[in-house]
Formats: C-alpha cells, structure tokens, sequence
C-alpha cells in the first residue's frame, strides 16, 4: 500500500473497534442487521445499512411480487454477500413460507440438475445466467418440470432469449424485476401477463412500493419525459455506513405517486435516488 493510500480513510479494523452494549431491547425492528456494499456505477463502494424492519420489507414487497407461495421452492444464482440472494433470495422464500435452495458454484448444466434434483419451482438469476441455462437444456436431457417461474433482473432481457425461454419451457412464467441494493432491492416488477405487451419496460412499482420519476428539484416529469426514479417503499435502507454526505445525497423523504411504467421516463436517464421511509 503506497503513500497515497495511506492517506484515505481506512476501514477500522473489527477487532481494534471498541464492543458495543447489547441492545436493551433486542427485539427493536430499527437495530442494524447487515452492511451490503455496492457501487453501482461509481466503482466507488458504499456499505448499505438494512435493520430487521428493511430486510423483511424487502422480503415482503419482493416476494409478493415474484408470486411466491409456501409451496414454492426458490432457488437462484446469486453471490450470498448481495442484496439479490439475501434479501430477495433468503428474505422473500422466509416471508412467504417457501423454500430456498443456495447454489454453490456450478456450470449450467450443473443448475440443471440441481433443479431436477431439488424439484425447483422458481428460478432466478441475471440475464447471462438464464440466457446461458437455457442454451445449456437445448443441449442435454434435463428435468425441468418442477419449474413454474423463471425470473431475471439486474439488466435488460433481450427479446430473442425471452422467446427461447418460451419456446423451450412452455408452461413457465417469466417475470422481471428491478431494483437496487439501496431499496432492499424492492422497486418495481413486469408481470408474465405484460411480458410481451410491455418489453422493454421495468414495469410498475411492486406491492407496497412506490416509484416516481423526478427532475432535478424533486418534480414529478411528464409521460415520456426522463428523470430521476425514486423508490419509496419498506425496504429502502437507512442509508450508508459512516457516510452521512453520501446518504445525504443519495436518499430524501418521499411523496406518493399511484402505480406507473417507468419504460418511457427512464430512457437516457443515467442515475437514481432513493426514497427513505416514512
């Protein structure tokens, strides 16, 4: 580590930092449960603060948006240090009384039969993950039955990959979502039924939340304008660890807005703003 290193800041090291008290009420909803760092498309890490109360929020919102049910058996392959697999993944399946199956690291066809074996009935992954996965079942023999649902987010799904999934996997639904490490990642989903009506489109806000598109002083845009998009719902953060500037900047007290597609005022928009809670 050079001279210039030396000079920022540092993350304290854990054990050099003084204990804490144990909480007089562990059973508060506000106590800290975990830091989710992301960088989005600053490459500049920030450490996301989620307490008990966010964590469930998100797993609530997102779980009711993906259509989960106790029946469901959820299994994706997302990295556990990441608010996909922990919130979305782990929080959504608890919340909905479902099941939830961790992949370690696999090939696709790997997946695959971790689905036959594991009778999995939602799966879940970015784009290059499912496009990959269902190049690799054109290939092979694999049991797939158990699926109901494919979902997918993280980026756009381009429009051929979404046929071949159709194609191949005839009686699975396919939904998308969006969202951010900042909002739990609840934010906004693309039912089956929209798929195709829709394409392109992020979808409206998922249950509990809502999502308005803002210009520069917090105004609501015009139909077709682009903006800022703004995430107001229980799983939003509380902002970022031992960066007050950067929460200051990043998250503000929200309005309400009805339900809304956001295809048309997102384009060209290259950053977004979170709600806190209220």
């Amino acid at each position: 580590m050079g001279p210039a290193a030396d000079d920022q800041e540092r993350w304290p090291e854990p054990l050099d930092e003084p204990f804490a008290a144990h909480p007089s009420d562990p059973g508060d909803q506000t106590l800290l449960a975990c830091l989710l760092f992301t960088s989005g498309t600053t490459a500049r890490s920030k450490a996301v603060m989620h307490d008990h109360r966010s964590m469930i929020g998100a797993g609530l919102s997102c779980g009711t948006a993906l259509g989960l049910t106790e029946r469901d058996l959820y299994q994706a392959g997302w990295p556990f240090f990441t608010s996909s697999a922990l919130n979305l993944g782990c929080m959504s399946s608890w919340v909905q009384g479902g099941g939830f199956v961790f992949e370690e690291p696999l090939d696709n066809a790997g997946r695959l039969r971790l689905i036959a074996a594991e009778q999995t009935t939602f799966y879940h992954g970015v784009p290059s993950v499912v496009h990959f996965m269902i190049e690799e079942y054109a290939r092979g023999r694999f049991d797939t039955t158990s699926l109901r649902r494919v979902g997918y987010g993280g980026s756009a799904m381009p429009s051929e990959v979404i046929r071949r999934i159709s194609e191949r996997w005839p009686w699975v639904e396919q939904v998308q979502i969006y969202g951010m490490t900042e909002s739990g990642p609840s934010g906004s989903r693309l039912q089956p039924a929209d798929m195709w009506r829709k394409h392109g489109s992020i979808g409206a806000a998922m249950p509990y939340c809502t999502i308005e598109i803002v210009d520069d002083e917090g105004k609501l845009v015009p139909a077709g304008d682009t903006g800022e998009i703004v995430i107001k719902g229980p799983g939003v953060a509380r902002g970022y660890f031992r960066n007050p500037q950067a929460t200051e900047e990043a998250f503000r007290d929200g309005g309400s807005a009805p339900e809304m597609w956001a295809i048309s005022t997102m384009k060209n928009s290259c950053s977004s703003r979170i709600a806190k809670r209220t």
